[in-house]
């Protein structure tokens, strides 16, 4: 079912060029931030709106300005702010963000990718598959006075245990009957291979989205908790069937994959695309009370906790939706924001260094 979406207006997010001069500390893109926006998140109530850019090691946060503006951007080095942080290893993917009311949380993709083909014939390194370690990182690192800090009195950063080009988490579900196998091959994400996009956190408990794989037209959300193994170190509590570690959740998103989450009230808004880079329908879901969902069970439209909100437009091979986060705008409407993946050149307005993000009105 087709349902349009109300956009109300656009937020223009601008950015500092002098964060645009590829030192390594932050990343050494392909493209400007403005053109990789990945995931996004409020804080004290609208003031500050952080960002993370695909191709980044760093978090970006803007401040508001006015009712359409956000700047006075400040970007923050993960190697500054994590232990046993290696830049070297290049982009964490960040693909989720949320706030928990103390810490900003981050999730790479912990996808392996294949590398594009440039030129023809195909020969050498062209589409053969990659694996960056700091593409498996889930880490959590304190706010104070709106700014990431490594640790204050009470709080500290700290990140899931890891292992080289892998995690905890990965190591649990390579044993697992539905992923395992996949994660097990290295297939890389845009092959419908194992990829993270979306986080939401919310009393202690984690729903993780997958892009992929989706299963036979199913997609997958994870259930995890986290405890803290020592200062620095989070584990898997026990948890699920057995006590492995984690839940699975089944979704019939009517072929798509999850690329990105948020949680509104009680319920979870869940960004929809296809696994694949793809110019195809990007579609708003809401699946309500989903902490209460059994193990392994399916949810699909007709069991009433499913439904479509509407549809995000895209662009030709650009305008891809790829971070929402929640918004309240100066009239108490309640909105998301929607940041895009190789925004179109009107959203950039012929600079580099500013870009229009879009607010839909939520039904």
């Amino acid at each position: 079912m087709n349902k349009s979406s109300s956009l109300i207006k656009q937020l223009k997010l601008n950015f500092e060029p002098q964060y645009q001069n590829k030192e390594p500390k932050y990343s050494d893109p392909e493209k400007p931030v403005t053109e990789q926006l990945s995931a996004a998140v409020f804080t004290e109530n609208g003031k500050y709106l952080w960002l993370a850019a695909d191709e980044e090691i760093a978090i970006e946060r803007l401040e508001k300005i006015d009712d359409k503006t956000y700047g006075n951007h400040q970007r923050f080095a993960l190697q500054d702010l994590l232990d046993d942080f290696d830049p070297k290893q290049k982009e964490v993917d960040i693909e989720g963000l949320d706030y928990d009311g103390q810490y900003l949380w981050l999730i790479g993709s912990h996808s392996s990718k294949r590398k594009k083909a440039k030129e023809n014939p195909i020969s050498g390194k062209q589409l053969t598959v990659a694996l960056d370690g700091n593409r498996y990182l889930l880490a959590r690192i304190p706010i104070k006075d709106g700014k990431l800090i490594k640790s204050t009195e009470s709080e500290h950063s700290a990140v899931l245990k890891r292992e080289p080009n892998s995690n905890e988490l990965l190591t649990v579900l390579a044993q697992d009957p539905y992923l395992g196998e996949i994660i097990r091959s290295n297939l890389p994400g845009k092959d419908n291979g194992f990829d993270i996009e979306g986080f939401v956190i919310k009393n202690n408990k984690i729903l993780i989205g997958l892009r992929g794989p989706v299963l036979r037209g199913i997609a997958i959300l994870i259930e995890i908790e986290l405890e803290e193994a020592q200062q620095g170190i989070l584990t898997l509590k026990t948890i699920g069937t057995d006590e492995k570690g984690y839940k699975l959740h089944f979704i019939d998103l009517n072929g798509l994959g999850i690329r990105e989450l948020c949680m509104n009230e009680n319920n979870l808004l869940i960004l929809a695309g296809p696994t694949m880079s793809l110019d195809a329908s990007m579609r708003l879901f809401q699946l309500n009370d989903p902490f209460s969902l059994q193990e392994n069970s399916l949810t699909e439209a007709q069991d009433n906790l499913l439904k479509i909100l509407f549809e995000i437009p895209h662009g030709f091979q650009n305008d891809r939706a790829e971070g929402i986060t929640l918004y309240t705008d100066e009239n108490e409407r309640k909105s998301i924001l929607v940041v895009y993946d190789t925004p179109n050149k009107q959203r950039l307005d012929n600079n580099e260094f500013t870009v229009l993000s879009d607010i839909f009105q939520l039904p």
